[in-house]
């Protein structure tokens, strides 16, 4: 049996967690992440119950942005940003969002992880923006989100130099 690239538990009553876990892959953002992300999305819009949503990821990593196979693409013009848009579904939630990003989060995946309502960094953890290494422009709504969560200089060194940097 394999194991599902997102899961869906209630941990407690009106709880609900979104695990991110495609080990496979490091939760890069492959059809079956994304695909159970917005169905994770869509049971809990459908359960009046829950009161509050925490996604995480698994291990050391939280999400890991677009597979290489995407990011060539979007380098090459054939594929666009706002193709998938992955930052959705927490900003339409009708309950907080809490991004637990115990693990590294890169390029889109931190970007993902910073629309939601609350976020947690883990000190250890590596956290970029990384687009411009890739011969693009910033996407996902990184430019947006950055600076209103990082502040102005921290979000521009991530989104113009690309660095890493950890939680703490």
């Amino acid at each position: 049996m394999t194991e599902q690239a997102v899961t869906l538990q209630e941990i407690e009553p009106g709880i609900a967690l979104i695990t991110l876990q495609d080990k496979k892959n490091r939760n890069t953002f492959t059809r079956e992440l994304t695909a159970g992300l917005f169905d994770a999305y869509r049971r809990i819009s459908e359960e009046a119950r829950y009161r509050v949503v925490i996604v995480t990821g698994y291990d050391s990593y939280f999400a890991s942005g677009g597979t290489h196979a995407d990011l060539l693409t979007l380098q090459e013009g054939k594929h666009f940003f706002n193709e998938v848009d992955l930052m959705r579904p927490a900003l339409y939630c009708e309950v907080p969002v809490i991004s637990a990003m115990q693990g590294h989060a890169l390029g889109g995946g931190f970007a993902m992880g910073l629309f939601s309502d609350f976020i947690v960094l883990s000190r250890e953890s590596i956290y970029n923006a990384s687009f411009m290494n890739y011969g693009f422009t910033p996407g996902m709504g990184a430019t947006y989100i950055l600076p209103k969560r990082l502040g102005f200089n921290l979000a521009y060194e991530l989104l113009l130099n690309g660095d890493d940097f950890q939680g703490d």
